[in-house]
């Protein structure tokens, strides 16, 4: 009951949660802030459910309404739960504010049409218990709460800037960017892959960033898929090329992890062997996208640039 402990607490779980579980998928962010604000949302009813005084409710929230049949707009803790837990649902803490205060209205209604007076007004008491709980429990974490609003806000307009300048290119170049982007979709869905998806962690391996000075990840290259910053397939194999070249650096003779240096070099097998399934068209593509983008003032620098380090590493095909 102590307000600090169950901040603490609840903050623990939070953390303990709070898990990456977006999958990934292609034009989309690896981790999406909008699943996040979802997932917190959820715990916050989750958790003020599972309070010793609240769990009959919880467990079975049709107690709370009298066992009436449910209204035509009926909505209940266990409703508002699944919708953070399984869907994307609340773009914004409103929305939740505004579910949290039509369960209580539900819920009040319900309470009302108990007959014996003492039972009505121990019922109502039990709702209003409740919805304090949880509104405290919101402004415990309303400024995680905040930014991770404001990281759905970035990402609508990254995503909403990347598509403004995917429209501007032509159609072959489109195609080859979705070419590359399917590739890196399905070494993203094998599990050897696990390791390379992401940047590692200083934090928790600090001897990597003194040993590699050009890191490379899957979601790095789906980063550049998505900002057009591929030009060539030499580029994106100069990349891949990268991821290996870093893992056989740096895992190479750490009982443990030396298989992933075989990791790293099947990646770069697959991703060769997929462009050479379809080299042909992809060539023909590449001259169209060198004619656009030397000649187009948003791309000639960052095409001129590519050019001149393919020159300087030579082709990886």
């Amino acid at each position: 009951k102590d307000p600090v402990l169950r901040l603490s607490f609840f903050r623990l779980k939070t953390l303990i949660w709070n898990i990456d579980i977006t999958p990934y998928t292609y034009g989309g962010r690896r981790k999406e802030a909008s699943v996040e604000l979802n997932l917190l949302l959820a715990k916050i009813i989750k958790f003020v459910g599972e309070l010793s005084q609240y769990q009959t409710s919880w467990r079975n929230p049709k107690y709370i309404y009298a066992g009436h049949p449910p209204l035509e707009d009926h909505i209940d803790p266990a409703t508002i739960y699944e919708k953070g837990r399984n869907k994307k649902v609340y773009s914004s803490i409103d929305e939740f504010r505004t579910d949290v205060e039509h369960m209580r209205k539900c819920a009040l209604e319900y309470a009302l049409q108990v007959k014996v007076e003492d039972k009505r007004v121990q019922r109502i008491s039990e709702i209003e218990d409740f919805i304090k709980t949880i509104k405290a429990e919101l402004a415990c974490i309303q400024r995680d709460l905040e930014e991770t609003e404001e990281k759905i806000k970035r990402d609508k307009k990254t995503t909403s800037d990347a598509r403004n300048a995917q429209a501007t290119i032509p159609v072959e170049f489109q195609s080859f960017l979705d070419r590359v982007g399917k590739i890196v979709q399905k070494l993203y869905e094998d599990g050897r892959s696990q390791p390379f998806r992401s940047a590692v962690d200083p934090k928790e391996i600090p001897e990597y960033a003194k040993t590699i000075t050009h890191p490379m990840y899957l979601y790095r290259l789906k980063k550049k898929v998505q900002d057009v910053k591929y030009f060539s397939i030499d580029d994106f194999l100069a990349d891949m090329t990268l991821i290996r070249d870093n893992a056989k650096k740096f895992y190479t003779g750490r009982r443990g992890q030396e298989h992933l240096v075989g990791d790293a070099a099947w990646m770069l097998q697959f991703a060769k062997g997929k462009v050479d399934e379809d080299i042909g068209t992809i060539e023909e593509e590449e001259k169209i996208i060198a004619d656009f983008a030397r000649g187009h003032p948003r791309y000639s620098r960052s095409f001129k640039r590519a050019v001149e380090r393919q020159r300087e590493r030579g082709s990886k095909r």
